[in-house]
């Protein structure tokens, strides 16, 4: 199929945006990751499902090699927006 190496690309580089946001927010709350924790026992012990679902489509892109659906990234967005609000 024509294009999806860069459709793969683009949606790799949303989640990686995704991902990025997340740590961005959680740091202005001083949450930070111990560099003893994957990303994902990081997000789960926080206690947050958005934090989770955020990084669990993060690993399924960046080492899953699957690639994030456009209902996908909005459910991200959201998940991000409601962390935004929370703070």
């Amino acid at each position: 199929r024509a294009g999806l190496k860069g459709e793969k690309n683009e949606t790799g580089a949303a989640a990686v945006e995704f991902y990025q946001r997340l740590t961005n927010l959680l740091a202005a709350r001083g949450l930070k990751r111990d560099n003893n924790q994957t990303p994902l026992e990081f997000a789960a012990g926080l206690g947050l499902n958005e934090a989770v679902s955020v990084t669990q489509a993060y690993n399924r892109v960046r080492f899953g090699g699957e690639e994030l659906s456009l209902a996908e990234q909005r459910q991200l967005e959201a998940a991000l927006d409601n962390l935004k609000g929370d703070s």
